[in-house]
């Protein structure tokens, strides 16, 4: 890589590792959080492809081999990246359902609410985590319709916020290892950078 090409590559792939480690690390599942890491792996994005394809480019061979060892490194890189990060995120995502369940049970057996009410709420919770696998399940549903008595209404709501929390913390926290892994893959990747040369083919 040239001096420019080599500065702008180590720039994208650490403004690329830190997006994917703010996307580890996020406290809560809202999406405005996870604007800001994006936007981070976006520049990153642009600025390591642009330093590669410009370098890759600028050799005496033909345009076209230069395009194609390009492109092949790019599929290499996210074959690779594939087959070591989805056998984490899939052990994740059921660890994590598994350890919301185990805690949802726990908050509904705390729950002061009615205890036949409890009994219906934990049969559709189970149908609706079932009917909705694979992706992180919307409860509200499940508790209507509200109780009429005012004191069993807002028991109600808060055990429905409360499980709901719970589920959405476990599908963030599901994410946090792969994300993980990938910013420090990222960040290996500055050693080819740093130790490449400019080669005229």
């Amino acid at each position: 890589l040239v001096p420019s090409a080599r500065a702008r590559a180590a720039a994208g792939a650490i403004l690329v590792s830190g997006g994917l480690g703010g996307l580890a690390l996020l406290p809560s599942a809202e999406v405005v959080l996870t604007v800001p890491p994006q936007i981070l792996v976006g520049i990153g994005l642009s600025l390591v492809l642009s330093a590669l394809t410009e370098t890759a480019l600028g050799g005496r061979a033909p345009q076209a081999i230069h395009g194609g060892w390009t492109i092949s490194a790019r599929h290499a890189g996210v074959v690779i990246g594939l087959l070591a990060l989805t056998p984490i995120f899939t052990h994740d995502i059921a660890v994590q359902r598994s350890q919301a369940i185990d805690a949802g049970t726990a908050v509904i057996l705390d729950s002061p609410i009615n205890p036949l009410l409890k009994i219906g709420l934990a049969q559709k919770i189970s149908d609706r985590l079932d009917s909705e696998s694979g992706k992180v399940p919307t409860l509200g549903p499940v508790f209507e319709p509200l109780p009429s008595d005012p004191g069993e209404r807002a028991e109600t709501v808060q055990l429905r916020d409360e499980l709901q929390n719970q589920l959405d913390r476990g599908a963030t926290h599901a994410f946090s290892p792969s994300f993980g892994l990938a910013a420090l893959l990222g960040l290996l990747a500055l050693i080819p950078i740093g130790l490449s040369r400019r080669v005229d083919l």
